[in-house]
């Protein structure tokens, strides 16, 4: 048996160092690489973004273009409320009124408006437009860039899950110009469509599963995610954290091995993401609870329910080509809640 006199342990030594300089990112054999955060704003993004834009103001805009600040998509006198709405925040805020309390409605009794559809944190981000242009053109504006917001946040989320850009950009698509969407867009439904913040509270329990995202910096993204829907739509940050939960107990259930612990590891940021929102909006909160609602159903459930068969069977609403632009003389008819079919929208009108 021959004698190590060392020389092969300098020669190692000396490989590993000139591979160390060739490629200092790389890492030692049997050492898993650390992932990176993707970019978000790379090109192709960007171009998913106004490829989105484009069928918006394709669908929606055809006939607003000419008189954009007279016309306005949608139906019926729910986009009404919703151009009070765009006023009524910055107006508050502006004269020192309680924006959750208010008497200039259903006078004299008033409305508690924390637990109204009055899209506060869209309110106040497009003052400056309504201040300018009139509440007509602020809504106009929130109901085109709507649908492609949310079929963005679905393409950053199916590019990050399919590692693909066009499947990607097809998931996009489908989620941001779906039957719910383009039905509560026609419906006038500010509340029900400004979901762009759904997909990233999906992306970024990926991104920490996937050792992309620390702990800390996971918290704070999804709390102020969580924070923004709450602000957008009480209703929908609500039936987000409803299937989020069932999604998780789902997942405990059907997994196992070191995918199973991450995600049980993964609750406690999730929970502490939960008090970080809860945090943001404990004002509104306060308001919800310190001066409740009625109970019970207030709509009828047969009037706003889907058909059955609309899942199968297509609607107007489900037209590639069709176009709902309102004024005040035009009669109400109720689209928003045909908005169950799960085919694409293929059909031409």
């Amino acid at each position: 048996m021959d004698k190590d006199d060392g020389g092969g342990a300098d020669t190692a030594i000396k490989q590993l160092r000139v591979s160390s300089s060739d490629s200092p990112a790389t890492p030692p054999s049997g050492m898993a690489e650390a992932p990176q955060a993707e970019r978000v704003f790379d090109r192709f993004g960007c171009v998913a973004l106004v490829f989105y834009a484009a069928i918006s103001v394709f669908v929606f805009a055809r006939s607003l273009l000419s008189d954009f600040a007279n016309s306005y998509v949608g139906q019926g006198p729910d986009p009404s409320a919703s151009m009070w709405s765009l006023v009524w925040w910055p107006h508050a805020i502006a004269h020192r009124l309680n924006p959750f309390l208010t008497h200039a409605i259903f006078a004299p009794a008033g409305l508690n408006l924390a637990w109204r559809t009055t899209i506060p944190l869209a309110s106040l981000l497009v003052s400056p437009i309504t201040a300018a242009f009139g509440p007509v053109v602020a809504y106009n504006i929130l109901s085109l860039a709507s649908p492609p917001l949310a079929a963005w946040t679905a393409f950053i989320l199916c590019r990050h899950i399919a590692r693909s850009y066009w499947p990607a950009l097809l998931g996009g698509y489908l989620f941001g110009f779906s039957a719910y969407m383009v039905g509560q867009t026609f419906g006038g439904h500010l509340h029900l469509v400004l979901v762009f913040a759904v997909p990233l509270a999906v992306y970024l329990p990926a991104l920490w599963l996937d050792g992309a995202l620390k702990s800390l910096r996971f918290v704070v993204l999804m709390g102020l995610t969580l924070a923004v829907q709450f602000a957008l739509s009480v209703e929908i940050f609500a039936t987000a954290i409803m299937f989020g939960a069932m999604a998780i107990v789902l997942a405990l259930a059907f997994t196992e091995g070191e995918t199973r612990r991450r995600i049980g590891w993964m609750l406690v940021p999730v929970a502490s993401s939960c008090v970080f929102a809860a945090l943001l909006v404990s004002p509104c909160l306060y308001y919800m609870f310190a001066y409740p609602e009625l109970r019970g159903p207030v709509w009828s459930l047969e009037a706003f329910s889907a058909d059955v068969l609309n899942f199968l069977i297509p609607t107007e609403t489900s037209a590639l080509g069709h176009l709902a632009v309102a004024n005040s003389r035009q009669a109400f008819q109720e689209t928003s809640s045909n908005g169950t079919h799960l085919w694409a929208r293929l059909f031409l009108r």
